[in-house]
């Protein structure tokens, strides 16, 4: 099993169950944002596992395949199955169907800047709780980060979605 899959294996568990269990390594984590609910640690290179503030459990993990600006680490690792060999979004819509939620390209501050968007896709019903995944997406619509969270979406109902991205 890869790390990934492993990790998966334990979202919804807390931090020190993660560490107790020999999961993760007894590392600080530390919030990135003023304002933002989580806490994050980096394990890995290109790998973020999120916290939430309040009891610490593992709300997601991000796998950035792609290093979107200079500085950042990209995951070089396997991806979870049956992802290994989705590398662009229409290859993710052929595996998976048609998204979940999109949005579609946008600007980020910089050092990102300018995005492809993002689909969320159901992407395991096994796991309890069930687990979903949302891709990001370069200008040219590679996959650039993996982000996988527990909980399952329903469609939004987008009735004049007639382009490559819906809207939030």
């Amino acid at each position: 099993m890869h790390v990934l899959e492993h990790w998966l294996q334990h979202l919804g568990k807390t931090h020190s169950e993660l560490i107790q269990q020999g999961v993760l390594p007894d590392r600080p984590r530390e919030i990135l944002f003023d304002g933002f609910d989580a806490e994050t640690c980096f394990p890995l290179p290109g790998v973020e596992l999120e916290f939430s503030t309040d009891a610490a459990r593992l709300t997601c993990i991000h796998a950035n395949v792609i290093s979107t600006f200079d500085g950042e680490p990209a995951y070089g690792g396997p991806l979870p199955a049956p992802l290994q060999q989705v590398r662009t979004r229409q290859a993710a819509i052929d595996l998976l169907g048609a998204p979940l939620r999109s949005q579609s390209p946008f600007r980020l501050p910089k050092p990102i800047g300018r995005t492809g968007g993002w689909d969320t896709f159901s992407f395991d019903e096994t796991y309890d709780p069930p687990t979903s995944v949302m891709f990001l997406y370069t200008p040219e619509l590679n996959v650039s980060c993996l982000s996988f969270f527990l909980g399952r979406l329903q469609a939004e109902p987008d009735p004049g979605n007639t382009g490559l991205h819906g809207h939030d």
